[in-house]
């Protein structure tokens, strides 16, 4: 198993200031020697200027790229201040560009017309038509592999922007030639490399339903894996259909690393990731894109405000046919990432001018951002892929936006707070204005028409029936209203009772719908769905459930072992008056208190789940959060992590006691302890006094705790 990419980001910082301690010791003891050597490497040096490249394994000897590192040069003249270059090579294949008569290529402007994306000939086209579709609407004509698609095929579809994929009619197929991925080179450590697709290669939701959702349980992360319904919250099924079975062959499959992921959470918002994963193919998350050393050493600026010419990602035409919303003819568009937006059921993405999309994210339904994967190569796989030269920064930016680097202060450091608001106020009214994302669209009306409570019984799924309205006045049509819909966030009161499975829409005029919202039940007991829209209206509706509860029902029904609560399943407890969060068979996370009035808390070292018992291991995030009768807390031995936030506001509680051994700043999230009592007792293990009074200072607690054994 290789290290994950926090722990190589960790290694990484490790490493950076011991080189520097190692360098000051060093310093002291420059010896005569090496002042008489320096000139001699000056010399070298100058000499290595006049060497051709290849001397120093950028290039091959036949001019073509080499397994390296990004190479990373100053350059003022660049919105993000600097000219990257990566190395790339070719892996794998996918639908990419469109087979075209050269009639047809006479209606695209000239300017349109991007390298790669159209394939004219006249001849091929024709073939195309005359061939053997199978039931995947794939074929393989004169040697190469072909996709066709048509309208309905597509995840979105725009009728209002001119950059935007034209269809031709409901009925009429496109076809698609699968060529070779140009994968960008991150990063070469010892057998493997970090590649990233250098285009968005398809349009998906992050999730098939706007529902809260980690990585762990997605639908993207399933079909990117070619993983079976139990692994995503949607129960899809994508085995021996996802992303990798569609893309690499069996002997190219098998020079993909399975990887440990890391999923933190939003830097900003500290939402948490979820659990850590295994996956062959994923997402970058927002830690590799910005603010970190480990993001820099990928080309990436630190400053995710900037318009980083490095984060620009052009669309294939395949991904733009099938809805990526492009922002100019250029093809720069948007694209997801891993990490959580501001809630739950939102996901941060990049956006077309290589900026950040906002640290809210945008809604896990959303069906017009791309798909721009990744993966670890074992480069150590003869044979599985090619060299493919390189590509440099400064051509990715197109014609798309405003590359305006924000404000720094007089030391050149970045001051966070007034250079976001600054660049988000020039994003949103003047460069948006031109040209605006759908999702800007927002509805004016949102109205329940079930009447509550709605019934059902424990294993049905139930439906409710509301309203949605758009301004008549303003753009309409069915793909606006169905992305109105898909930015609904859908939130059940107790997920172990009954959550939403999924939304269908039912309109006539496409400014007003019915939306069905369907409720899967899982045991007996009484919920509160809610929906928001994108623009904070809400609605609830109450749905009560009962077991099986006749006589007659009950011979019907076969008996059957009720299955263990899975993984991210929500629990509630009564016996111990909280949360919790299912992370393995044997263990959970401490959620929350079911009642936020609690003056005294004792989590439990186990709690029992449907007759099985689970060690308590960690504390959620804002699991306490401002809960200001709190006045005393027991945290158990076995707990290894406590989460951002989790005790935050709780300015009573001054009797803490901390059984465990294993929590360090590492596994202790950001204010963890902020705004606790500012003269709190804490209780630690016999020779943990000295680094957890240190820890709880740098998780908030004032200077002024007490801690003792």
């Amino acid at each position: 198993m290789y290290k994950s990419e926090v722990t190589r980001y960790n290694s990484y910082e490790n490493q950076k200031r011991k080189r520097g301690m190692s360098m000051g010791k060093k310093q002291k003891r420059v010896s005569n020697m090496r002042k008489r050597l320096l000139s001699v490497v000056l010399a070298v040096g100058m000499m290595a200027l006049l060497l051709p490249t290849e001397a120093f394994g950028v290039s091959g000897a036949d001019g073509s790229a080499t397994l390296a590192n990004p190479q990373i040069q100053k350059d003022s003249s660049m919105a993000a201040g600097q000219k990257v270059t990566w190395n790339c090579v070719e892996f794998g294949s996918y639908p990419q560009a469109e087979v075209i008569t050269q009639e047809m290529s006479e209606k695209y402007p000239e300017s349109i017309l991007n390298e790669d994306d159209y394939i004219i000939s006249d001849g091929d086209y024709s073939a195309l038509e005359g061939a053997s579709w199978n039931a995947d609407n794939e074929a393989t004509v004169g040697g190469a592999k072909y996709r066709r698609v048509r309208k309905e095929d597509a995840t979105y579809v725009s009728s209002t922007d001119r950059y935007q994929f034209d269809w031709d009619g409901d009925k009429v197929w496109h076809y698609f030639k699968y060529e070779p991925i140009k994968w960008r080179i991150l990063e070469v450590s010892g057998n493997k490399a970090l590649l990233l697709s250098d285009k968005v290669l398809d349009d998906r939701r992050y999730h098939e339903n706007p529902v809260p959702i980690t990585w762990e349980r997605s639908t993207m992360r399933s079909w990117l894996n070619g993983y079976s319904a139990k692994e995503n919250l949607q129960g899809a099924d994508y085995a021996g259909k996802g992303f990798i079975d569609r893309a690499f062959s069996a002997s190219e499959k098998g020079a993909i690393v399975k990887s440990k992921l890391k999923n933190p959470g939003n830097d900003k918002t500290e939402i948490s990731g979820g659990n850590d994963t295994e996956d062959y193919v994923f997402l970058l998350s927002e830690q590799e894109m910005w603010s970190t050393a480990w993001a820099a050493s990928y080309g990436f600026v630190k400053d995710r405000t900037v318009a980083d010419e490095a984060r620009i990602a052009k669309a294939s035409t395949y991904a733009k046919a099938m809805g990526v919303y492009v922002r100019s003819q250029a093809g720069n568009c948007w694209w997801w990432l891993r990490t959580p937006g501001d809630i739950g059921a939102k996901v941060l993405e990049v956006k077309y001018d290589g900026s950040y999309g906002g640290r809210y994210g945008d809604h896990v339904a959303s069906n017009n951002v791309g798909v721009r994967a990744a993966l670890y190569l074992n480069t150590g796989a003869s044979g599985a892929y090619s060299m493919a030269g390189t590509v440099v920064s400064e051509k990715l930016a197109g014609q798309g936006g405003t590359n305006k680097p924000p404000a720094t202060d007089t030391t050149g450091t970045e001051t966070e707070s007034e250079t976001e608001t600054e660049t988000e106020t020039e994003t949103e009214s003047e460069t948006e204005s031109e040209t605006q994302k759908p999702s800007q669209i927002e509805p004016i009306k949102f109205t329940l028409l079930s009447k509550p409570p709605i019934k059902g019984m424990e294993g049905q799924t139930i439906t409710f029936i509301c309203s949605l309205g758009l301004d008549p006045q303003g753009p309409t049509s069915k793909q606006i209203l169905e992305e109105v819909v898909g930015r609904i966030t859908w939130e059940s009161s107790d997920e172990s009772v009954g959550e939403v499975s999924g939304c269908s829409i039912r309109t006539r005029d496409n400014i007003t719908a019915s939306l069905y919202v369907n409720v899967i039940c899982h045991k007996a007991g009484t919920i509160t769905v809610t929906g928001t829209t994108s623009n904070n209206m809400s609605l609830s509706c109450e749905a009560a459930i009962t077991g099986t509860t006749t006589k007659a029902q009950q011979v019907k029904t076969p008996a059957t072992t009720k299955a263990a609560p899975s993984a991210g399943q929500i629990i509630t407890d009564s016996a111990s008056d909280g949360k919790y969060k299912v992370l393995t068979a044997s263990s959970v996370e401490y959620v929350k208190p079911l009642n936020t009035d609690v003056s005294a808390a004792a989590i439990p070292a186990t709690v029992k789940i449907e007759g099985k018992s689970y060690q308590v291991t960690s504390v959620a995030a804002r699991a306490f959060y401002k809960c200001t009768e709190l006045k005393k807390v027991t945290i158990p031995s076995g707990v290894n992590k406590i989460g951002s936030q989790a005790f935050t506001g709780c300015r009573r509680l001054k009797n803490i006691t901390i059984k465990s051994r294993k929590l360090t700043k590492k596994s202790v999230g950001k204010k963890a302890f902020k705004g606790v009592h500012g003269k709190a007792v804490v209780k630690v293990p016999k020779g943990k006094l000295k680094a957890y009074k240190k820890l709880l200072t740098a998780r908030g607690a004032g200077k002024n705790i007490k801690v003792k054994k």
